[in-house]
C-alpha cells in the first residue's frame, strides 16, 4: 500500500475510533441518570456497549487501550460526576482507576478477537460480564454504572435479579449489545470478503483459483450467523419468560399490606463537626417530620437520611454521665417514643470490642410494631465509599479517620 493511502487509512481510523469513543461514552450517560435526562433512559442499555465493541474491532492492537481507557474515562465522569460534591478525592481517585480498569479491558477484548476469529463475540461477552463483576470487588470496588442498574423502572424485568441476581440481569442486559455486535460485524465481514472475491477473481487461473476460493470460503465461514441468529432466539424466549414470571409475581404482591411512609430530607451537611451543628442537624429533621405529621397524622413509619444522627445512640444513651451527646440522643429517643410510628435513622454506630471501637455507617429502625422500640434493629452499610468513609491500612497510617468495617 502507497505511503499517502495508508496515512490516510491511519487519520480516517483515528477519527472513526474517537467518534465511537464518544458515541459509548454517551450512550453509557443516557442510559443511566445523568444531568441531561434525570432517570436516565433505560432502553439505551441494551445497545449501550456496541460503539465498544466495534472500537476494539476497528482499532490497532497498539493504541487500542488508549481508546478504551479514554472511554472508561469519560464514562465514569458522566454518571459519577456528584462525587466531586460529595467529596472531590473520591472522583480524582475514580478517573485514573476507570481508566486504567477500562483500558485493560479493551487489551483483553482485543486479544479475544485476534485468537478467536469465528466466535469472538462469546468470548467478549464472557470478559465484559467478568469485568463488571471484578470491578465491585474489594476496597476500590465500585457497584455504579452496572447495565442491570439502568433498568430500574423495569418492574416486571428486574424482578428475575431475586433468582439469578443482580449479575445475571446484568450479563442478560449486556448479552443484547454483543448479538447486535455479532450480526452487524459478521454481515459487515461477509460484504467484505465476497467484494475483495469478486474483484482479486481475475489474478487466479487453475489450481491456484481452486485454492484462493478454497481459502476465502473458509473465510466466508467464520463470518456465518447462523449462530448469532439462534442466540437471539433464545435470548428473546428467556426474555418473554422474564417479563411473564416477573408480571405474576409483581401481581401476587399487590395483595401485601403497604405502609405510609414519610421520607425527610433536611439538607444539612454531616460533615461539619461539634454538637451544636449535630443539635441543628436533628432540630431541623424534628420541624420538617412535624410539619408532615400536622398534614397527615397517620404516618406509620419515617425515614430520616443517612447520618441523620451523628453521635452514636445506642452507645452514648447507654454510658454513665450526662454528656451533651448523652443528652442530645436521649431527646432524639424521646421525639421517636412520642410518636406512633416506627423511624429509621442513620446514625454512625459505635461497638466497644477488647481490641477497641468499631465505627459504622449503619440505619438504626425503632419498630413500633413489634414493640422493639427501646432496642432498635441495625443494618450496617456494607461497602463503605472509598477514602472518605473509610481508609486502607488504617492500623499501620495511624493518620486516617477510624471507620470501621460491616462484619458479616
Amino acid at each position: 500500500m502507497e505511503a499517502g493511502k495508508f496515512r490516510k487509512l491511519k487519520v480516517k481510523n483515528f477519527f472513526i475510533c474517537l467518534s465511537l469513543v464518544f458515541l459509548g461514552a454517551l450512550l453509557f450517560m443516557l442510559a443511566n441518570p445523568n444531568p441531561l435526562i434525570k432517570e436516565g433512559l433505560g432502553f439505551c442499555a441494551w445497545f449501550m456497549y456496541l460503539p465498544l465493541l466495534f472500537l476494539i474491532k476497528k482499532s490497532f492492537l497498539k493504541n487500542c487501550w488508549l481508546y478504551s481507557g479514554l472511554y472508561g474515562l469519560l464514562s465514569v465522569c458522566s454518571y459519577a460526576y456528584w462525587l466531586y460534591n460529595y467529596d472531590p478525592l473520591c472522583l480524582y481517585i475514580a478517573i485514573p482507576i476507570s481508566f486504567a480498569g477500562t483500558a485493560l479491558l479493551g487489551m483483553a477484548l482485543k486479544a479475544s478477537d485476534k485468537l478467536f476469529t469465528k466466535n469472538s463475540w462469546l468470548v467478549q461477552f464472557l470478559i465484559l460480564c467478568t469485568f463488571d463483576y471484578l470491578r465491585t470487588l474489594g476496597f476500590l470496588g465500585f457497584h455504579y454504572g452496572l447495565a442491570a442498574y439502568t433498568q430500574w423502572k423495569f418492574d416486571s424485568l428486574i424482578h428475575i435479579a431475586s433468582v439469578i441476581g443482580v449479575f445475571g440481569l446484568n450479563a442478560f442486559v449486556i448479552f443484547s449489545s454483543v448479538l447486535i455486535f455479532a450480526i452487524w460485524s459478521k454481515l459487515e465481514d461477509k460484504k467484505v470478503f465476497q467484494q475483495l472475491m469478486i474483484s482479486d477473481d481475475k489474478h487466479y487461473e487453475g489450481s491456484t483459483y481452486i485454492n484462493y476460493v478454497s481459502e476465502n470460503s473458509r473465510k466466508l465461514q467464520t463470518a456465518s450467523i447462523k449462530l448469532p441468529i439462534i442466540c437471539l432466539v433464545i435470548w428473546f424466549i428467556l426474555f418473554l419468560f422474564m417479563i411473564i414470571q416477573g408480571k405474576i409475581a409483581l401481581k401476587k404482591n399487590v395483595e401485601y399490606k403497604s405502609v405510609k411512609t414519610l421520607l425527610v430530607q433536611h439538607n444539612d451537611n454531616p460533615d461539619e463537626n461539634g454538637i451544636q451543628n449535630f443539635s441543628e442537624s436533628i432540630h431541623t429533621l424534628i420541624n420538617l417530620t412535624d410539619e408532615a405529621f400536622e398534614i397527615s397524622p397517620d404516618i406509620e413509619l419515617v425515614i430520616w437520611p443517612e447520618n441523620a444522627v451523628v453521635p452514636s445512640i445506642i452507645y452514648h444513651s447507654s454510658k454513665s454521665g450526662d454528656s451533651d451527646r448523652k443528652k442530645l440522643v436521649l431527646y432524639v429517643l424521646d421525639y421517636f417514643n412520642s410518636h406512633k410510628a416506627s423511624f429509621i435513622t442513620g446514625n454512625q454506630h459505635i461497638e466497644e470490642k477488647v481490641s477497641g471501637k468499631l465505627y459504622y455507617n449503619s440505619a438504626l429502625l425503632f419498630d413500633k410494631t413489634n414493640n422493639k422500640s427501646e432496642i432498635p434493629e441495625i443494618y450496617h452499610k456494607i461497602k463503605l465509599v472509598p477514602f472518605s468513609e473509610s481508609f486502607p491500612y488504617q492500623k499501620i497510617t495511624g493518620v486516617f479517620i477510624n471507620i470501621g468495617y460491616y462484619k458479616r
